[in-house]
């Protein structure tokens, strides 16, 4: 990051307590935000279960590039979220273990409602950056599971897959058995019960989480994780300007824009289309009405 440059890190707690103080998670969360603020750095947390989040409901319009259904049903706070998630450089996840998986807190809005704001190619409600950014990409993550005995593991995998794909870069994953540390009635009531909150070491697993996130944003290796992940930096429109891509063809902002409406699963087969046929249509850079006018020549039955 620049010398100067302001940070945000956002916490987001997956679990299913609706009580954020009787949630070891939450707990778990602020520990390591603590050490991410102590280091001047601005920190905010989410409890996602008291968000007002409604399930995907697997129509698939965001899919071809249409906007989520959901997204106007009242009360919905998907679009809030998205925002603290958009604004923030940093994710730290902390999350319980159910069923050897992370809590569906967690996993509902990342692979549901933030669907729609993964892809480059996807505009929804006038909230996605057209073509140059994901609601996750390059942001750096740090993920704490937490289980009443095992399944860390598990929990850990079940999440990775829509992260990994989604361009986020965990730099720190911490998986804890907090058994007889859990809030509940039926180990609060026993002699095994501990609290949470008298461990040193479960302060000290949290701060390193959040410690590591604060360092891998400030790393000098940050962009080569970056480029191990595939992402490029996007430039500004004004460096842009005109391009030209790996099969000669050139092509302007206004271009590159249209193209991007195109549903991810159908650009291949529409960048031939366009590298055999646009020069028929008299064309020598790829602007917006240029993408059109072939759409509607070559490709009519295609809508964006």
């Amino acid at each position: 990051m620049a010398e100067g440059e302001s940070l945000k890190v956002l916490g987001l707690c997956g679990s299913h307590k609706m009580d954020k103080q009787e949630s070891v998670s939450w707990y778990l969360l602020q520990q390591a935000l603590e050490a991410v603020s102590e280091n001047g750095v601005e920190v905010d947390a989410v409890h996602l279960s008291s968000m007002n989040i409604y399930r995907c409901q697997g129509c698939s319009r965001c899919m071809g590039g249409g906007e989520c259904p959901l997204l106007s049903r009242d009360g919905d706070e998907t679009l809030s979220l998205v925002e603290m998630i958009r604004s923030s450089d940093a994710l730290i996840f902390s999350f319980p273990v159910y069923g050897l998986h992370a809590a569906n807190a967690t996993t509902d809005f990342i692979g549901g409602r933030a669907k729609p704001f993964l892809g480059e190619e996807l505009v929804v409600s006038g909230k996605e950056n057209l073509g140059k950014s994901s609601l996750f990409r390059g942001k750096m993550g740090g993920l704490i599971a937490n289980g009443g005995g095992y399944g860390m593991e598990m929990a850990f995998v079940s999440l990775w897959p829509a992260l990994f794909a989604s361009k986020a870069i965990p730099v720190a994953c911490a998986g804890v058995s907090t058994f007889e540390y859990q809030k509940v009635d039926f180990i609060e009531n026993t002699p095994i019960s501990k609290k949470i909150e008298d461990t040193e070491w479960a302060r000290n697993i949290s701060r390193s989480v959040g410690q590591r996130v604060y360092d891998a944003l400030h790393s000098q290796a940050r962009y080569i994780i970056e480029g191990m992940m595939g992402i490029r930096r996007i430039k500004d429109d004004d460096e842009l300007g005109i391009v030209t891509d790996k099969l000669g063809l050139k092509w302007d902002k206004s271009g590159r824009e249209e193209f991007e409406k195109i549903p991810v699963f159908a650009r291949e087969v529409a960048l031939k289309m366009i590298a055999e046929n646009i020069g028929k249509l008299g064309y020598d850079l790829l602007t917006k009405e240029a993408i059109i006018e072939g759409r509607k020549r070559f490709a009519p039955g295609v809508k964006t």
